[in-house]
């Protein structure tokens, strides 16, 4: 078995899903509709339009790091601290996507793209969101290694990792009276990395299924 079979088939494990007939990535899954992560604005009572804005500032990517537990921390800054109101959701997908190396995925990339997308709202959702001025921000509480890695820990190649991250989403947005209102939500977020012996850490996969 390849390095890069067993690393699909042991991330399968670890999400609670069925690993795929074809792990080569040569008929990867259609993307999901749905996302486990971000915060829903209330029911908008007019369609979302266009984005017409420019972003205010640039994303501020992930700081290289050769630790799981800072790496998959800041990945979920990003993922649960979403802007819709100043930055599209292409912005953060282009940036969650550039962090995923060759060398921890291989030739199986078309297979985790759609799942990493999957983590972010999806374009409908964004975009009432965004209708709603809402800004969301994430401060990071806890890192931990999930007890089901014991399970499968001699099968999982040298320099992968899987952390879950815990802390407090807190969402800004207007209200429909026209206020700026603010709610916070404990959220959890677990992230799979690649962090080599002799390099910085890179991003494998962002499962929907939090393990614990």
């Amino acid at each position: 078995m390849t390095l890069l079979l067993l690393v699909v088939l042991v991330l399968g494990l670890l999400s609670g899903g069925t690993p795929p007939d074809d792990p080569s990535g040569d008929n990867p899954p259609a993307a999901t509709d749905t996302s486990a992560t971000g915060t829903a604005a209330p029911t908008p009572s007019r369609t979302p339009g266009e984005p017409t804005a420019q972003p205010t500032s640039p994303l501020e990517g992930v700081a290289a790091t050769d630790s799981p537990d800072e790496y998959a921390a800041r990945v979920a800054e990003i993922v649960l601290g979403t802007n819709p109101r100043d930055h599209a959701r292409d912005d953060y997908l282009t940036l969650l996507l550039g962090e995923v190396s060759d060398e921890a995925v291989g030739e199986s990339r078309e297979r985790i793209e759609p799942v990493i997308a999957a983590a972010l709202p999806d374009d409908y959702q964004w975009l009432r969101q965004r209708d709603y001025g809402q800004v969301n921000t994430f401060e990071v509480e806890h890192v931990w290694e999930p007890e089901v890695v014991d399970d499968v820990r001699d099968r999982i190649p040298e320099g992968y990792a899987v952390r879950t991250v815990a802390g407090t989403q807190t969402t800004r947005f207007t209200d429909e009276n026209g206020d700026r209102a603010s709610s916070s939500t404990p959220r959890l977020l677990t992230v799979f990395t690649f962090c080599p012996s002799d390099g910085t850490c890179s991003l494998v996969s962002i499962p929907q299924e939090v393990l614990r």
